[in-house]
């Protein structure tokens, strides 16, 4: 602290500054502004001089902080003005401070002294010292006010996502642990900062990823800050190595978002999900890639997956020698047979002109193989993976029943005659009537699909039923 200091004339005039970020001092200027003395004023005023050797560094065990707070509540000499303005302010920045620090370290008897030396009521203290901050803020001491200010925000639950300095580093760095631990810790963190990382997630993910990464970035200043002699930032330097540890172990599963290398059909409806694995069916081929996690361990975001291949990466099967009748795909399910089970969230997709008795023959595959197919997947236009819920269908759960033919769709209901869909002639060509479809089709549905219909035309028919769909194999 006397180091940032002694760079400092009494008149407050610089003459060498650190090129450490400015974050890393505020408090320090705290300081160094008391030690120029008042225009009129042939030395510098006791009270300043003890304020200053005795806020290098605060007392949470005791009163002496606080003490010090009172006493320079009644600093009110007129032949001083300019000291008292000087007063005025470290005396709002070091009882924030306080008010902080009892907030973070959960130590509520410190609000109760601050309260005391101010006296207010606790249930008042917290707008008090801010608006205190509001009234000091000026000159060099507006950036200091700002960090103060900010810190107090966040303690009382608002978002500052300008907010600079220690102590909106320290709130930063406690609300994105807070949120890593939360049922949704992806959108908890996204809401944390308007940046994205460069990360192959939707939006939200990239937000998230951002939120992590930059709160290790404030980690680190926060411990520069304590090693220059921020007494804020020195209070919570042995807490440090803890929320680093913290962050190191954080672990973040949002939506994937794809490029074309899988294959898959695109289509812009449907709920974009997250799956472990995708299986995209092609006409010669099966791709499969799983979706990688991202970590932290080494202080940078890092794309993980304790099962390979990890998209972008991805592994083919060849199609070769087909049954005439649909059946699992012997070295489909030796490839995936070490690497799934039950628990695996798998989702099922394909190339548009790939014929559909192929994604028979993948379902058939991934569930001989100890998996369970859950969604029916294609590619928006923005690449992300959207899906319709897909299972098997159980005759006992019949209801609504497509049929999916290369002329159109049939829909029949039990106890009612079948409704014939008949493709549509437009100027681009003959096209399912998709209209049609949904305006016949309410609530979840079981699909049975001539096995030359293209893929295209059974996903986009599972994606229009819009709920959970049963398929029938043949």
């Amino acid at each position: 602290m006397s180091g940032f200091i002694a760079t400092f004339t009494r008149r407050g005039e610089a003459r060498r500054v650190s090129r450490r970020s400015r974050a890393s001092f505020l408090l320090c200027l705290c300081l160094i502004a008391l030690t120029a003395s008042a225009a009129r004023a042939d030395r510098e005023h006791p009270t300043i001089a003890e304020a200053r050797r005795r806020l290098e560094r605060y007392d949470l065990e005791g009163t002496r902080t606080t003490d010090l707070i009172a006493e320079l509540g009644r600093f009110d000499r007129t032949e001083y003005l300019d000291e008292l303005q000087r007063v005025r302010f470290v005396r709002a920045a070091a009882a924030a401070d306080l008010l902080l620090l009892a907030h973070l370290k959960n130590r509520p008897e410190l609000t109760r002294r601050v309260a005391e030396a101010y006296r207010v009521g606790e249930d008042e203290i917290v707008q008090h010292v801010r608006s205190e901050l509001a009234e000091v803020r000026q000159g060099v001491y507006t950036p200091i006010v700002d960090d103060a200010a900010q810190g107090l925000d966040r303690m009382m639950g608002l978002r500052a996502l300008s907010a600079e300095g220690p102590r909106a580093d320290a709130f930063f760095v406690t609300d994105v642990i807070t949120a890593a631990r939360s049922e949704a810790p992806v959108s908890a963190l996204a809401h944390l900062t308007d940046r994205q990382a460069s990360v192959p997630f939707d939006r939200q993910g990239r937000s998230a990823v951002s939120a992590v990464t930059e709160a290790f970035a404030a980690l680190a200043r926060l411990n520069d800050a304590a090693s220059h002699g921020d007494p804020f930032a020195a209070e919570l330097a042995e807490e440090l190595p803890e929320r680093a540890r913290a962050l190191r172990g954080v672990v973040l599963n949002p939506v994937p978002v794809l490029d074309q290398s899988l294959g898959l059909g695109r289509l812009d409806e449907g709920t974009a999900i997250r799956p472990d694995l995708i299986v995209s069916v092609q006409p010669n081929e099966v791709r499969f890639a799983f979706v990688p996690s991202v970590t932290f361990t080494a202080g940078s975001p890092a794309l993980t997956s304790d099962r390979q291949p990890t998209f972008p990466t991805m592994e083919t099967v060849p199609l070769s020698d087909l049954q005439g009748w649909p059946r699992p795909v012997e070295a489909l399910v030796e490839a995936l047979r070490s690497r799934i089970d039950s628990d695996t969230v798998i989702a099922l997709g394909g190339a548009p002109d790939a014929q559909a008795h192929l994604l028979t023959r993948a379902w058939q595959s991934v569930e001989r193989a100890g998996g369970e197919p859950r969604w029916l997947v294609a590619r928006s236009d923005s690449g992300l993976l959207t899906g319709i819920p897909a299972r098997v269908a159980r005759a006992e759960a019949r209801g609504t029943e497509i049929f999916v033919r290369l002329g159109g769709h049939s829909v029949s209901r039990r106890g009612a005659s079948s409704t014939s869909i008949p493709r549509q002639r437009t100027s681009n060509g003959w096209r399912h009537d998709w209209d049609g479809l949904a305006s016949a089709v309410g609530g979840p549905a079981s699909l049975r699909y001539m096995s030359v219909v293209p893929l295209q035309t059974l996903v986009e028919t599972a994606f229009v039923v819009g709920e959970e769909v049963s398929l029938e194999f043949p």
